[in-house]
């Protein structure tokens, strides 16, 4: 499961006080903050304060739901806790990723960027991006994530027969949707084979005319050969 390799991994119960004999250029902490108990996320935020001046985070907002979620917070929350180690919160990422869904929706619409107050004199783009963006709309939800969330809330309501059938229903949109996605894909690929074998086509002619103009001229210059020969031996 490690995607890293097993000597760079070590244990640790998070919900005590982290120190190392060393610091990080960037401090990563996303979707973790959640599963620990509220009355350890100031020694959490210390934790990772203490471990670099930057600290990549995004946690879990109400109503996320996900396993062993026991403390989800709007990230002003997170905010303010960083805030009293005098770290500020930079917004500078999200912006750019937030309609790309190769990255996942948590990380899409929950992750920030801290970083200690004094060293943004020495990161000039972090300073800047912290100047711009400000700090009044950091509680932002993803509209998927959002109507997700509707479904479930609406699912719950149902009885168990109609629960079902509108799980069936879902079901058999998302195979059409699949369905329709191959097959974009599939005529994606033949036109791409295509394209591929008129480009075969063309050169395959274009080498052909070029192999008949190098034997004529070869058949002159064979010609021009036999003459000379002649003329000389005359």
């Amino acid at each position: 499961m490690l995607e890293i390799v097993e000597e760079r991994f070590v244990p640790f119960d998070l919900e005590q006080p982290l120190h190392m004999d060393r610091t990080f250029d960037l401090v990563v902490s996303l979707e973790v903050a959640e599963h620990l108990p509220e009355e350890c996320a100031n020694t959490f935020v210390d934790s990772l304060t203490r471990l670099g001046p930057v600290v990549l985070f995004s946690a879990a907002i109400p109503h996320q739901g996900g396993r062993n979620h026991v403390n989800e917070q709007w990230p002003e929350y997170w905010a303010e806790r960083f805030h009293d180690s005098d770290y500020v919160v930079i917004d500078c990422l999200r912006r750019r990723i937030w309609r790309n869904e190769n990255v996942a929706k948590w990380y899409r619409q929950n992750i920030l960027m801290f970083a200690a107050r004094e060293h943004l004199e020495e990161q000039p783009a972090l300073s800047q991006q912290y100047t711009l963006r400000g700090t009044s709309q950091l509680s932002v939800v993803l509209p998927e994530n959002y109507l997700e969330k509707e479904k479930q809330l609406n699912l719950e309501k149902l009885s168990p027969e109609k629960k079902s059938r509108l799980q069936e229903k879902q079901r058999k949109s998302q195979v059409s949707k699949l369905m329709k996605r191959n097959s974009k894909r599939v005529a994606q690929v033949s036109r791409l084979k295509k394209r591929n074998a008129g480009l075969r086509a063309r050169y395959s002619s274009r080498r052909y005319r070029l192999a008949n103009v190098v034997a004529e001229k070869a058949l002159r210059i064979t010609g021009l050969l036999r003459s000379l020969k002649r003329r000389i031996s005359a």
